[in-house]
This record gives structure tokens, C-alpha cells and sequence, in this order.
């Protein structure tokens, strides 16, 4: 408990100072609670300092580029890998739009979400 409240008090301070040298940041979480905590995960960003369009391209352009796979991904185009999720709203305007996940295509596919 106590190094996660160490940890938390230090990370405000270093996410913002991230922001100030433009360092790429990338999205994710180390949470074994994945449905929970992920889509919060662009809420945090944005509390933190982010634009939401930000947020959304630290999960999309900036994973990718960090990885060593924006030749493949990343970016909606033609000739690339993409998973799509669509999500009621507009989450340029509200990012919690993403808390709430529509549908997600995978492999050219429509999966429904898990918990109808």
C-alpha cells in the first residue's frame, strides 16, 4: 500500500512534466481488471494534461510507433492492420465516450461486447 501511494503522488508531477518535453506517450495499464480500468485509462490522460485526440493517438499512433510497428498500424488506412471500436458520442468532446464501447471489429469481423 505504502509504495503504491508512493507511486501515485509521484506520478501527477512526472506525467506533466512528460507533457512539457513532448515525450510520446503510450497507452496502457498494468491492472489484471482489464475491462475495468482501460477504457478509465483515457479519462486519466486527459485529467493528466492530454487533449483527448492526444489520449486517443497514445493509444493508436503512439503505441504503434513506440513498438516499432507504425508501417503496419496505428493509423486507419489502406494496407494496414486496424481494430476499430465505435462508442456512442464524440470522444474528441467528451473522452469518457470511450468508457462505453458500442462494438469493437477485429480481422474485418463485428465482435459484440462481452457483457450484453
Amino acid at each position: 500500500m505504502a509504495k503504491g501511494i508512493a507511486i501515485v503522488s509521484a506520478q501527477g508531477p512526472a506525467f506533466k512534466l512528460a507533457l512539457q518535453h513532448h515525450l510520446k506517450i503510450g497507452y496502457g495499464v498494468d491492472d489484471d481488471d482489464v475491462d475495468e480500468s482501460v477504457s478509465k485509462e483515457f479519462g486519466a490522460l486527459v485529467k493528466g494534461g492530454m487533449t483527448p485526440l492526444e489520449a486517443l493517438q497514445a493509444a493508436t499512433l503512439n503505441n504503434s510507433q513506440l513498438l516499432g510497428l507504425d508501417k503496419d498500424m496505428g493509423t486507419i488506412e489502406a494496407g494496414r492492420y486496424a481494430d476499430l471500436v465505435a462508442v456512442p458520442g464524440d470522444p474528441l468532446k467528451d473522452i469518457t465516450a470511450m468508457e462505453h464501447v458500442a462494438w469493437v471489429m477485429k480481422s474485418g469481423a463485428v465482435v459484440k461486447p462481452l457483457h450484453e
